[in-house]
């Protein structure tokens, strides 16, 4: 029992920092999913990170991020009580698509980025910058409805320092400037994750492609037209080339979707 309130049912997963529970809420009503740190985390820096996790989330409130809903320490273990997405990653999303190739993927991946962007302009404003934006942190269900999840390398652009052992985020998915120094970051790192997002979304392929020289070319090519010119800036190698937030992306889709209607 966590919080006198969370009864664990089954385990969902398994991360490198703990286990996923889904759980009873006996106080409320429904179920819940429970992540619970590993026990020889405690007095680490990634139960810091852990911590640092639930209250960021504690902060957001957007339809299109995953909603906190306690925290705590039972037995000297930390956990998070998340609400229960019933559906599957982005990342599971995009397997399905390639091997059951539909017209339809293509609106869906549309109304994905759009929720994903709107999810990252909440989070933007607050100062924040998620760091690991890919499809296997993005929960997907109904029609679908996307959430972004897993804040656990957020970083908080308005505090005066980094929390020690900040994590880099996912190669594929992240920036230079990123992997130089994972704390001089901008929402335009974001912006980069969405950019590569959208690529394997649209392609089905790996992003690793785009980053690599004499391979970025010809995987743009297989992009639409108006849509490789987004991708493309979004995923330039250099900060100042890049859209300065996802706000600005979304609205330069928002348009290549307007000229494309009055054509």
């Amino acid at each position: 029992m966590f919080g006198g309130r969370f009864r664990l049912v089954q385990r969902l997963g398994r991360g490198q920092a703990g286990d996923v529970f889904e759980a009873e809420d006996l106080r409320l009503g429904g179920r819940a999913a429970v992540k619970v740190l590993s026990p020889e985390h405690g007095g680490t820096p990634v139960e810091e990170r852990f911590v640092q996790e639930a209250r960021v989330l504690a902060r957001l409130d957007h339809p299109h991020v995953v909603k906190v809903l306690d925290a705590g320490t039972t037995a000297d273990v930390a956990w998070i009580a998340l609400e229960l997405v019933d559906g599957q990653t982005l990342e599971a999303r995009i397997h399905r698509w390639r091997a059951r190739p539909s017209p339809g993927r293509f609106a869906d991946a549309e109304r994905i980025f759009r929720e994903l962007a709107a999810a990252l302009q909440h989070i933007h404003e607050l100062g924040l910058i998620h760091r690991d934006v890919k499809p296997s942190n993005v929960l997907v269900f109904g029609g679908p409805c996307a959430k972004l999840a897993d804040f656990g390398v957020v970083h908080d652009a308005r505090r005066a320092i980094t929390m020690f052992g900040d994590e880099l985020g996912t190669p594929a998915f992240m920036p230079p400037e990123q992997a130089i120094d994972p704390a001089d970051v901008s929402p335009s790192a974001d912006v980069y994750g969405m950019g590569t997002t959208l690529f394997t979304m649209v392609t089905g392929d790996k992003p690793v492609v785009i980053s690599t020289a004499g391979y970025r070319e010809r995987a743009l090519e297989a992009l639409p037209v108006g849509l490789r010119e987004v991708v493309d800036r979004a995923t330039r190698p250099f900060v100042e080339e890049r859209y300065a937030t996802a706000a600005h992306m979304l609205e330069a889709v928002v348009a290549l979707e307007a000229t494309a209607v009055t054509k």
